[in-house]
């Protein structure tokens, strides 16, 4: 049977939901070179010029900030070397064409050891500034903190939570009021992308910078895979939190399927039935669908994701990272993933792709694992 997971849009927060405060960013002006409901790739400039990029983020500043409303960070993963795996920064005045801003040369940051991955950033009005987390892999797993006025200049990183390895995966980061903030993130152990399992955990904050310890979140996931990379939103008009995230079997991280689940209280998640996209959703996704990031604008009903995802290129043996971009009505998002999973999920194997258009789940080809040394 499935789950129906659905909006009122003009019900009042429940007793669980965070406060709500006057401040909104607004919903800026929706460019107009997207057709509906089409998942379109784009590429962008990377520092290091491959055009490959994975894990995008988006930020939405006020529409009197200092250019685009909209704020995108990526990182580039040429030939899946985490060497150029550093957080870059971009606006947008159209949704496939994103600019580096005038004045900035990315990456924003460069690590001194190790890598960087994982970036998440969001408007803060308290400071008037956009906060950009990302994580650094060394010896353990680093979450630093960069802040800048103009999207150009960045201050100084500072770090504001470490763990072992892998046990802060992705984390993302809502700022629900000045004093209410909360961070998920995946904890998948020492053994990273080789676990058996992972969990979602979350922690708290009153200023975005010291963070409580963390509490483990319910999420049931389809059977045999986890959450591996996660991004959460607080949407007042719903009155929910909602999230997207990949999800991982027990070989590695070659993951197929983006799935959806929706909350009220950030710690009790239901799971939508069928998954956002999957792998073969389009030719740049043919065996990988990863990270996501969304924005739900509510003077139009709509929501827009952000995708990053593979195809592995035989000749070259290596996979090729890209990032799309897609705008759906709300009603059409739940319509697709309330549908009843058709299938169990095999990570591994990978998807067929039948005459009628539908994927499914079966063997299609072997595709090299993803490891902690080659997964973004």
């Amino acid at each position: 049977m499935a789950i129906v997971i659905g909006v009122a849009l003009a019900a009042c927060a429940d007793a669980t939901s965070p406060p709500r405060e006057p401040f909104n960013p607004g919903d800026p002006p929706l460019p107009t070179d997207l057709v509906t409901a089409e998942i379109r790739p784009f590429r962008i400039q990377t520092f290091e010029g491959s055009g490959e990029t994975v894990h995008p983020d988006i930020a939405v500043v006020p529409q009197w900030w200092r250019g685009s409303s909209w704020r995108l960070v990526a990182t580039p993963y040429p030939n899946g070397d985490a060497q150029y795996e550093n957080p870059s920064e971009y606006i947008g005045e159209s949704w496939t064409e994103w600019e580096i801003p005038q004045g900035l040369t990315n990456p924003v940051v460069k690590p001194k050891q190790g890598y960087l991955s994982d970036p998440d950033q969001l408007y803060n009005p308290a400071t008037d500034e956009l906060w950009m987390y990302y994580r650094q892999v060394m010896r353990g797993n680093l979450i630093w903190l960069v802040t800048s006025k103009n999207g150009v200049r960045w201050s100084l990183p500072r770090e504001v939570l470490r763990a072992p390895n892998h046990q802060i995966v992705s984390p993302s980061i809502v700022r629900v009021n000045d004093s209410t903030w909360y961070m998920w993130s995946i904890n998948a152990g020492a053994p990273g992308c080789a676990a058996k399992h992972t969990i979602v955990e979350r922690r708290r904050s009153t200023d975005g910078m010291t963070w409580s310890a963390p509490e483990p979140v319910t999420l049931d996931t389809p059977p045999g895979v986890w959450p591996w990379h996660i991004d959460v939103e607080w949407v007042p008009a719903a009155s929910q939190y909602w999230a997207a995230f990949n999800v991982k079997d027990s070989v590695g991280c070659v993951t197929g399927e983006l799935e959806f689940a929706t909350s009220t209280d950030g710690i009790t998640w239901t799971v939508a039935p069928s998954p956002l996209i999957t792998r073969h959703a389009i030719p740049d996704f043919a065996d990988i669908v990863y990270r996501a990031s969304f924005v739900y604008h509510p003077t139009t009903d709509f929501v827009t994701f952000w995708y990053s995802g593979a195809r592995y290129d035989q000749d070259s043996s290596r996979y090729v990272w890209h990032t799309a971009i897609q705008r759906i009505p709300r009603e059409a998002l739940m319509a697709r993933v309330n549908q009843p999973r058709r299938a169990p999920f095999a990570a591994r194997a990978g998807d067929t792709q039948p005459t009628d258009g539908q994927p499914t789940r079966g063997v299609h080809r072997p595709l090299p694992p993803l490891t902690n040394e080659t997964a973004p």
